[in-house]
């Protein structure tokens, strides 16, 4: 192929020493479409180590993912009818064409400038031959914006190359050249993050200035006549003897001066640290969507779940951008120098889908577990299918009862009882039997625990009592006046068919042959 032209950079200046002022001016230099400015504010910003590390946090999110390509349409099947992937698609997969075209380097530059300023032109550099393979591999370079401008009259952009600073257009997409733009090619430089964080990146500077300054002069060594006679000459004499002092000097006062040490008492720290963290901040939310690791107090589930949702959708934005990108602007001509059609450029994309969270998952399937088998016992219809579908849930086929032998000397079941060798047929038979042998205990301990201090109250009143006179008059002296005539009677009653049954249980106690010649 003919040897492709390939631009070199001019040389980058960026000495500026921001102010308020200075940063309006990018402001309206923007506006006019002149970008050198605004890209050396960001350089100022990509300075500050908090700003840098978020952006690389942002792009190495995306670049980290797994990366597969959207087949054309135009796909051959094999024999067995099996469609393969086409040459394009291995080549850019299993050959590393693609890290090739897009090295993660460059990528890491491009994409924190399309996002910090809105706009970031890129530029194609072709091999002068082809690859081991045959191809021609043609690989994306960063092109610093500070050499960008907007023509606003002839709806074009160009920039300075070479040292001479001659200027060229740049058509994104003709094959040279490229541009990253994620939030629009209409003024893209309006949308960039750097219009947020420019003011809170001052705000930082200053910040970490006067919090130097302040560690500097918080103490200052001064020297006072006392006695009021000295005169100007001495008092400057004596500065200038102090201003030259090395450290751990030993100094003697002329007589009549004494010297302290003058340390400043506000706590001045809190505002300077307020203002960084503030900024840190600010710049976490304005670049990530969230601020999870640095704000979030305690162990929030709920708050990590949602902040990591954020995160996502930041990280499939950036996808989504980027396989536009590559589609419209990079991969139509590698298609094109290699396989002699542009329609043939896959669109590539990332595996963005967040990672199963498998403890998750287990606690789901175990909680539809015991619905489904609550319900089943219950005698209520599931739709199985459903459930698998949802869930992945296999569900076993139930055992089938087993056929009756006529030959067999079983006994037939009695009514009500257990089907012997279909228990899942039985689910809701079981259920409820458990459910009254249970209630039934239950019942019955309860019972017996209210009925232990009344009984142990009879048992002491039988003793001694011949007849039911006996048993009314224990049952006056136990309750006294508060039983009606009827209680009092109908308790006497039962007070002593209660001592004719202990002395029955006496007997068969201490006889029990007599119990066993009782006739049936």
């Amino acid at each position: 192929m003919a040897r492709h032209v390939v631009y070199a950079q001019p040389s980058l200046r960026s000495s500026t020493t921001w102010t308020p002022a200075l940063v309006r001016t990018a402001l309206r230099s923007a506006d006019s479409g002149h970008l050198r400015t605004v890209a050396s504010l960001c350089d100022w910003i990509l300075e500050d180590e908090r700003y840098a590390t978020l952006f690389e946090t942002r792009a190495t999110n995306l670049l980290g993912l797994d990366v597969y390509f959207e087949k054309s349409q135009r796909r051959r099947q094999d024999r067995g009818g099996r469609q393969q992937p086409q040459p394009i698609v291995r080549a850019l997969e299993d050959d590393g064409d693609f890290w090739t075209i897009w090295p993660e380097d460059q990528a890491q530059q491009i994409i924190t400038w399309g996002l910090l300023l809105g706009a970031c032109p890129f530029q194609l550099v072709y091999p002068n031959s082809e690859d081991g393979n045959g191809r021609v591999v043609p690989s994306a370079q960063f092109w610093h914006p500070q050499h960008l401008r907007w023509e606003t009259r002839k709806r074009t952009w160009l920039t300075k190359v070479g040292d001479a600073n001659d200027e060229v257009e740049v058509v994104p997409g003709d094959g040279t050249w490229g541009m990253f733009t994620p939030y629009g090619k209409h003024r893209p430089w309006a949308a960039g993050r750097w219009r947020g964080l420019s003011r809170w990146r001052l705000l930082k500077s200053y910040a970490i200035d006067d919090w130097g300054r302040h560690g500097e002069n918080a103490s200052k060594t001064v020297a006072k006549d006392v006695s009021g006679k000295s005169t100007r000459e001495q008092r400057k004499e004596l500065a200038a003897d102090l201003s030259r002092c090395t450290r751990d000097a030993i100094v003697a006062l002329p007589p009549g001066f004494n010297m302290k040490l003058l340390e400043a008492t506000a706590n001045t720290r809190d505002i300077y640290l307020a203002q960084i963290e503030a900024a840190d901040a600010a710049g976490t939310i304005g670049i990530l969507g969230q601020n999870l690791t640095t704000q979030v107090d305690g162990g929030s589930l709920a708050a990590a779940k949602v902040h990591a949702g954020v995160s996502d959708q930041r990280t499939k934005f950036d996808a989504e951008s980027e396989s536009t990108l590559l589609h419209g602007q990079v991969l139509p001509w590698y298609a094109e120098i290699n396989y002699g059609d542009r329609r043939q450029a896959p669109w590539p994309v990332r595996d963005t889908e967040p990672k199963a969270d498998l403890a998750a998952k287990a606690t789901v399937l175990y909680t539809v577990s015991q619905a489904v088998e609550r319900f089943e016992r219950v005698g209520l219809s599931l739709d199985r299918e459903a459930l698998t579908a949802e869930y992945g849930i296999q569900f076993a086929e139930p055992d089938a009862a087993p056929t009756p032998d006529p030959s067999s000397s079983q006994k037939p079941q009695q009514r009500g009882a257990l089907p012997c060798g279909a228990p899942r047929a039985a689910a809701g038979f079981v259920e409820g039997q458990t459910y009254t042998d249970a209630l039934t205990g239950r019942c019955a301990q309860r019972g017996a625990e209210a009925l232990t201090a009344f009984v142990g109250d009879m048992l002491k009143l039988v003793d001694g009592i011949e007849d039911i006179d006996d048993a009314r008059q224990a049952l006056v002296d136990f309750y006294g006046a508060a039983l009606e005539p009827e209680d009092l009677a109908e308790k006497a009653e039962r007070l002593w068919v209660l001592g004719q049954l202990a002395g029955m249980a006496s007997v068969r106690q201490d006889a029990p042959e007599l119990d066993a010649e009782t006739p049936p």
